[in-house]
């Protein structure tokens, strides 16, 4: 499959979901979703495909990943007051 009908096929994906979705400006091919409960690192059950992506609505930024541990994709809007950074090949989110 070329890089462009891989690029459409994985735009239709997400926008069964979010039809609001224009474009895909990022991906990654394996990430994993982890929270810290205070005390410690725990990992969510969300792992696969990771994309970036702009909408037409408000928030107009998100990412998406596409679960493959489970049924439930992982979907996160990004907040003008939403806090990130980066360590290492860690993206921290705060929410």
């Amino acid at each position: 499959m070329s890089a462009a009908s891989r690029y459409t096929h994985n735009l239709k994906v997400l926008r069964r979901r979010d039809p609001s979705i224009l474009r895909i400006f990022d991906q990654f091919s394996h990430v994993c979703v982890y929270h810290h409960n205070g005390e410690h690192w725990e990992k969510k059950g969300f792992e696969g495909s990771m994309f970036l992506y702009e909408r037409a609505d408000y928030p107009p930024y998100g990412f998406y990943i596409l679960n493959r541990m489970g049924m439930e994709d992982y979907i996160q809007r990004l907040w003008p007051e939403d806090s990130m950074s980066v360590t290492g090949s860690y993206l921290m989110l705060r929410t």
